[in-house]
């Protein structure tokens, strides 16, 4: 894919193919949405630079290289996805960017050595295993590892708490109540 620089109107954009050439995307101003398909294995450098309205970016499993200031100062970028195994970083790939980054739990790509900044502020996440204790009924547990609430902590069968009898169903209003006093 090439060939959108400086595109201020663009706001989505899903990527076919097996790159995102040099400077595909940068100074895309208002670009805020990015689908990687899974055929993409290279992240060229300057990709999305200075794509300050990304907020999120999931990478796919099969990308194995991300160059030179691939997402330098995409300042809104918050959270990166990384699905398989760790690519080849240049050491200035996330220049300017302060997020979180997520990766698979138990791969052993992933070692010490991955976790660096490049040249941001980046904190590494593993995900895919929780770590929770069992707790009352009803009462939401969290993963130690990430924080994420995992469940409402209710035994379901049939659609009912063994434990409490609450059903199913009001498991997920409750669930909504929670999220709209958020």
């Amino acid at each position: 894919v090439r060939g959108f620089e400086n595109c201020s109107s663009l706001e989505t954009a899903y990527i076919y193919g097996q790159r995102v050439d040099t400077r595909a995307f940068s100074w895309c101003s208002n670009l805020k949405t990015v689908v990687l398909s899974d055929s993409v294995t290279r992240i060229s450098n300057s990709a999305f630079e200075y794509c300050r309205a990304l907020e999120t970016i999931t990478i796919p499993a099969k990308v194995t290289d991300i160059g030179i200031y691939a997402f330098r100062e995409c300042t809104g970028l918050k959270e990166i996805y990384f699905e398989g195994d760790a690519p080849e970083l240049d050491s200035r790939a996330f220049n300017d960017v302060t997020a979180t980054v997520y990766y698979p739990a138990g791969n052993e790509t992933w070692t010490e050595k991955m976790f660096q900044d490049y040249e941001g502020t980046l904190t590494w996440v593993p995900y895919g295993t929780h770590q929770w204790s069992e707790g009352p009924c009803g009462q939401p547990r969290t993963c130690a590892t990430c924080g994420e609430i995992v469940d409402d902590g209710h035994v379901y069968e049939g659609g009912i708490c063994r434990f409490c009898g609450i059903k199913e169903v009001q498991k997920f209003q409750i669930a909504t109540m929670r999220m709209q006093l958020k």
